[in-house]
Protein backbone atom coordinates (compact mmCIF):
# COMPACT_ATOMS: atom_id res chain seq x y z
CA UNK A 1 0.00 0.00 0.00
CA UNK A 2 0.88 3.81 -0.28
CA UNK A 3 2.36 5.10 2.65
CA UNK A 4 1.26 8.80 1.31
CA UNK A 5 -2.15 8.01 1.73
CA UNK A 6 -4.40 10.62 3.61
CA UNK A 7 -6.47 9.28 6.63
CA UNK A 8 -9.88 9.15 4.29
CA UNK A 9 -7.84 7.45 1.59
CA UNK A 10 -6.55 4.86 4.25
CA UNK A 11 -10.05 4.07 5.88
CA UNK A 12 -11.74 3.85 2.18
CA UNK A 13 -8.58 1.29 0.99
CA UNK A 14 -9.14 -1.21 3.81
CA UNK A 15 -13.16 -0.91 2.86
CA UNK A 16 -11.64 -1.71 -0.58
CA UNK A 17 -9.93 -4.67 0.38
CA UNK A 18 -11.99 -6.25 2.83
CA UNK A 19 -15.30 -5.91 0.11
CA UNK A 20 -16.78 -3.23 2.12
CA UNK A 21 -19.41 -1.39 0.12
CA UNK A 22 -19.16 2.33 1.16
CA UNK A 23 -21.00 4.98 -0.09
CA UNK A 24 -19.64 8.11 1.38
CA UNK A 25 -15.83 9.72 1.81
CA UNK A 26 -16.40 11.31 5.34
CA UNK A 27 -14.20 9.45 8.03
CA UNK A 28 -17.31 8.77 9.83
CA UNK A 29 -19.25 6.96 6.87
CA UNK A 30 -15.91 4.93 6.20
CA UNK A 31 -15.35 3.96 10.11
CA UNK A 32 -18.75 3.26 10.34
CA UNK A 33 -19.01 0.66 7.24
CA UNK A 34 -16.12 -0.86 8.50
CA UNK A 35 -17.48 -1.35 11.97
CA UNK A 36 -20.52 -3.09 10.83
CA UNK A 37 -18.52 -5.13 8.78
CA UNK A 38 -15.98 -6.11 11.92
CA UNK A 39 -19.54 -7.08 14.10
CA UNK A 40 -20.92 -8.72 11.39
CA UNK A 41 -17.70 -10.89 11.09
CA UNK A 42 -17.70 -11.70 14.42
CA UNK A 43 -21.13 -12.39 15.19
CA UNK A 44 -20.75 -15.09 12.30
CA UNK A 45 -17.09 -16.49 14.15
CA UNK A 46 -15.20 -14.92 11.53
CA UNK A 47 -11.62 -12.73 12.90
CA UNK A 48 -10.69 -9.66 10.73
CA UNK A 49 -6.86 -8.69 11.66
CA UNK A 50 -5.57 -5.34 10.13
CA UNK A 51 -1.81 -4.55 10.90
CA UNK A 52 -0.49 -0.81 10.22
CA UNK A 53 3.14 0.37 10.30
CA UNK A 54 4.00 3.37 10.93
CA UNK A 55 7.47 3.06 10.59
CA UNK A 56 9.17 5.70 8.62
CA UNK A 57 12.65 4.88 6.85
Amino acid sequence: MNPKLSAIELLATICDELGIAHDGMTAKSLIDAINRYLLSAYAAGRRTVLLIDEARI
